[in-house]
């Protein structure tokens, strides 16, 4: 009888700390499914790099005994925003290309602001690492300076058609993109390593607000290949 007791007493106990960790766990995956299924945005800061192979301008700059503008590597900053649903990311951001080269008589200054969309699905995740793929679209509005080191300016004679030494030249291009990301996922301070490739689809030919231009190339089919850290500074969740 006593043993038949203690096996009851042995039996219910085991049963009930069965249940109590299948509801731990139970519970444990509703909460997993249930924040999966809010929204989470994300707020970013980068930095990173951007490399520029050719430029159709380069041939016009080359004929005229200045230096070509391929091989060119830019310093990129932005910021940006990052919205979460399940496995599914949509990332906007706004950011700051700047280029520049000093020559013994003249010097180049080329600066930008890009302005993208990305749409990825992250097809690996963990715990703490994801890998993303995904699709994107940009447009870049650039400005490029070339400056004369040996101009001298009479400021008693400052009516502009008097004066030379510098040509500004803007261009503005619609990029489409492919991007591949790698993301260190944690709840404080969340990285993201992205890759991206992106080309110009439009015809982002070059002009000026200042001049009548001729001649001027187009940069359609140009190729870019970027790398940027994304550091993220906070999350919401609704």
């Amino acid at each position: 009888m006593k043993s038949f007791l203690m096996f009851l007493i042995c039996f219910s106990f085991i049963v009930s700390n069965s249940f109590s960790q299948s509801n731990i766990v139970e519970e444990n995956q509703e909460i997993q499914q249930s924040s999966n299924d809010k929204i989470k945005g994300k707020f970013y800061i980068s930095v990173g790099g951007t490399y520029v192979p050719s430029f159709a301008l380069s041939s016009n700059l080359t004929k005229d005994g200045l230096s070509s503008l391929d091989n060119l590597t830019f310093f990129n900053a932005g910021i940006g925003a990052q919205f979460e649903y399940k496995r599914f990311l949509t990332t906007v951001g706004i950011g700051s290309l700047s280029y520049k080269k000093d020559e013994d008589t003249y010097k180049y200054r080329l600066r930008g602001v890009v302005n993208s969309l990305d749409l990825s699905y992250r097809f690996v995740q963990t715990n703490n690492i994801g890998f993303n793929i995904g699709l994107g679209a940009s447009q870049t509005l650039s400005s490029f300076q070339i400056l004369s080191k040996n101009t001298i300016q009479n400021l008693n004679t400052i009516n502009p058609s008097n004066q030379t030494g510098a040509i500004v030249l803007n261009y503005n291009s619609i990029n489409f993109r492919v991007n591949a990301g790698f993301s260190v996922i944690r709840d404080s301070s969340p990285l993201d390593i992205v890759f991206t490739y992106q080309q110009v689809v439009n015809n982002a030919t070059w002009e000026s607000d200042y001049a009548t231009l001729s001649n001027s190339p187009s940069e359609k089919g140009q190729s870019q290949f970027s790398v940027a850290l994304r550091m993220y500074l906070f999350t919401k969740s609704r």
